[in-house]
């Protein structure tokens, strides 16, 4: 009696796993597949991408990527002079960019020796020669003001560096960052000043009858 009881157990767990091997339990789960799937990437401008344009009487004109015009111009200069122009610089990158000026392609250019030029040292005068001494870039501050961009009006504080010490050495105007599709816009002042704050005698001296050419080179950089 005890070896057939276990005869019939033995057979019935036998059953159980052949039935379990049919997919018996196999309904009591399921799957469903959606796909295959596609997605592509489209094109992105650039993290950073800056366009340029003249600011005019609260306008800003056509932007390029480069401004080859000249944009400061300043004739017979003596020291108390000023001259300015304003500018738009729009971001058209993906990125919010930090903003620095620098100026490139600096030549000073000597064309006459007038005065007591060479009595206060500068040796190296004209005539049409490039000046090495008594430069007249290191006599000229530039100041970039912020303006509204739609009246031209000053809206935030001024940035300034004199131009000789724009070369390799790069100033911050855009402290909080240029969004993307953002435009900031500056009125640079290109100066030569005197008196008790402005520069020596002797250096404003020397650099008279000089002349000078530049680039401003603006620069967006975005954190990767």
């Amino acid at each position: 009696m005890r070896r057939s009881i276990l005869l019939t157990l033995s057979t019935l767990g036998v059953l159980i796993s052949l039935l379990g091997g049919t997919g018996l339990f196999a309904a009591l789960t399921d799957t469903a597949d959606v796909g295959p799937n596609h997605l592509d990437a489209a094109p992105l401008a650039g993290s950073a991408d800056l366009k340029v344009a003249e600011l005019e009487n609260g306008q800003c004109l056509t932007y390029q990527d480069n401004l080859v015009t000249e944009f400061i111009l300043g004739a017979n200069f003596v020291p108390g002079d000023e001259t300015s122009n304003q500018l738009c610089i729009k971001n058209v990158g993906s990125q919010t960019v930090s903003l620095a000026v620098t100026a490139v392609d600096l030549v000073d250019f000597d064309y006459d020796c007038t005065g007591d030029e060479q009595e206060y040292g500068d040796q190296t005068c004209g005539p049409n020669v490039p000046d090495p001494v008594g430069e007249l870039s290191s006599v000229i501050d530039a100041l970039f003001v912020t303006v509204d961009c739609g009246t031209g009006a000053p809206s935030g504080s001024p940035f300034g560096s004199n131009l000789h010490d724009l070369v390799g050495n790069p100033l911050f105007i855009s402290v909080s960052g240029l969004g993307s599709n953002e435009v900031a816009c500056f009125d640079i002042h290109l100066s030569e000043p005197d008196g008790q704050t402005g520069y020596p005698v002797a250096d404003l001296q020397k650099a008279q009858s000089d002349s000078l050419t530049w680039t401003f080179r603006f620069t967006g950089q975005a954190t990767p």
